[in-house]
């Protein structure tokens, strides 16, 4: 049996191997990893797990790569971001995804896929309450697009050609190990960049990586599962919460203002227009509509036909961990 891991250097991918071998018994040796040729892969030499380097632009560099899996756990993607092309986006989240999945396909040794995915299919505008798998697709951007093209595409494959697919809708991921929404947060909030926007009452979802770990690994063990997309969350939390969390972990570190909305929205459009073409704004659109507006997820899906439940739900604990980890390990600014 050979489990690949792609975006196993990553944050999820880092998460789920460390459970795959705590938790399911398995060896590095049963681990293969997908990783860019000048990736840090210490940790995965550490455990004896197989590196393959490739690249999900390169298709030639990832011949050879399905040989003898029984499972692939798929969380490579580029995430949101300005500075890349809708091509680049589109060719790595959408294109090397199904490409991958038909590879797969060919291998009599395949079981099951499991593909992260993201709550970004639904767009930003979400009503006051949590929303089901079936709710309208909007997205907003190439990032949300580009998952659910693939989420698509990949649902036509289980129809027409059998693959065993199981899709998990993420809202945004964070926990001890993450070096992306956490930190940005945490540095904005210490160099007084960070405002309130509006009343801060809205709610929205998140998710542990260590609880989306988990569903992955569920949906391997029920049958249920094939051909499915669920959401799936740890906790839901106001912004002014989520905010003040973070503040109280980091030092104290409140906002001192608060913006309406409006006007965030508008300054954040003119820094979007401002930065350099290739650099991304630290304050942008997106960002603004992120915080802004509820965003909350229905897991009742997950919980009812994989019985999926949060170990992480406590979202104080959560995010007092997630810094606490930045702090650890030397990443937080004075």
């Amino acid at each position: 049996m050979v489990v690949l891991v792609t975006g196993a250097t990553g944050f999820l991918g880092g998460v789920l191997i460390r459970k795959l071998l705590k938790e399911e018994k398995l060896q590095g040796k049963d681990i293969r990893v997908l990783a860019l040729a000048d990736e840090c892969c210490d940790d995965l030499e550490e455990i004896e797990a197989e590196i393959i380097r490739g690249d999900l632009m390169l298709p030639d560099s990832l011949k050879g790569i399905m040989k003898d899996v029984t499972t692939v756990y798929h969380n490579a993607a580029i995430i949101i971001t300005e500075s890349v092309s809708r091509e680049v986006m589109m060719k790595v989240n959408y294109q090397a995804t199904i490409d991958i999945a038909k590879a797969f396909l060919k291998e009599e040794s395949a079981k099951k896929f499991v593909f992260a995915s993201s709550f970004g299919v639904y767009g930003m505008k979400y009503p006051k309450y949590p929303i089901s798998e079936n709710y309208t697709k909007n997205p907003q951007n190439n990032y949300q697009e580009s998952k659910l093209l693939a989420e698509n595409h990949l649902i036509k494959l289980h129809k027409e050609n059998g693959l065993d697919i199981t899709a998990i809708r993420n809202p945004l991921i964070i926990g001890p190990g993450d070096r992306n929404i956490t930190l940005r947060l945490v540095n904005g909030l210490i160099q007084k960049k960070i405002p309130y926007l509006g009343k801060g009452e809205n709610k929205s979802s998140y998710v542990d990586a260590r609880d989306s770990a988990q569903a992955m690994i569920l949906s391997t063990k029920k049958p249920i599962s094939k051909g499915k997309v669920y959401n799936i969350k740890s906790f839901d939390i106001s912004q002014r919460n989520y905010f003040d969390f973070h503040a109280k972990a980091c030092g104290n570190c409140y906002p001192t203002k608060k913006f309406p909305i409006w006007l965030a929205y508008i300054f954040a459009w003119y820094k979007e227009k401002t930065t350099p073409k290739g650099q991304e704004s630290l304050i942008n659109r997106t960002r603004v509509r992120r915080f802004a507006y509820p965003r909350m997820l229905n897991t009742k899906k997950i919980e009812s036909e994989l019985g999926f439940q949060p170990q992480h739900s406590d979202s104080e604990k959560v995010i007092h961990e997630a810094i606490q980890w930045l702090r650890e390990n030397d990443l937080l600014e004075s």
